[in-house]
């Protein structure tokens, strides 16, 4: 009985010892996995890094062309339009809207058909002014960095 009790636990160390051995290489085999994951992450955290600085770039040339396409019209339709940026005097008088800018210059509306694009007009400045106030609110957060 003394034999088999030695037997037992002789089986009983090398199963132990062989389970022990499996543990170690599957954690070894587990850590080399946990490196190649923690490469990979790096690698993407940079390729991410990376696209997102393509993307401002790309959004910044965007504008910019967006920008210098809507000047390029502007200066083609510049002796078509008439810019008015301060108003000296407002009046109306006979059915027209009479706008006084600049030195002396006035430019003139029929009131019916200022009435008529009012809604539009209202909407888009609305908008314009977001946009301008959401530009303005950026660029002091960022002076403030």
């Amino acid at each position: 009985m003394d034999t088999n009790l030695k037997t037992n636990k002789m089986d009983i160390k090398e199963m132990l010892n062989k389970h022990n051995e499996l543990m170690e290489n599957e954690i070894e085999a587990l850590s080399t996995k946990l490196e190649i994951l923690e490469n990979e992450y790096q690698d993407l955290r940079i390729d991410f890094e990376d696209v997102e600085s393509d993307y401002e770039e790309l959004r910044y040339a965007y504008k910019a062309l967006k920008d210098e396409k809507a000047y390029e019209r502007i200066e083609k339709e510049k002796d078509n339009n008439t810019y008015v940026g301060d108003t000296n005097d407002l009046y109306v008088m006979n059915g027209e809207l009479h706008i006084s800018y600049g030195d002396e210059k006035t430019l003139t509306m029929c009131a019916e058909q200022l009435f008529k694009d009012l809604p539009f007009i209202i909407n888009q400045v609305c908008k314009e002014q977001k946009k301008m106030s959401k530009m303005y609110l950026k660029m002091i957060k960022k002076a403030l960095k």
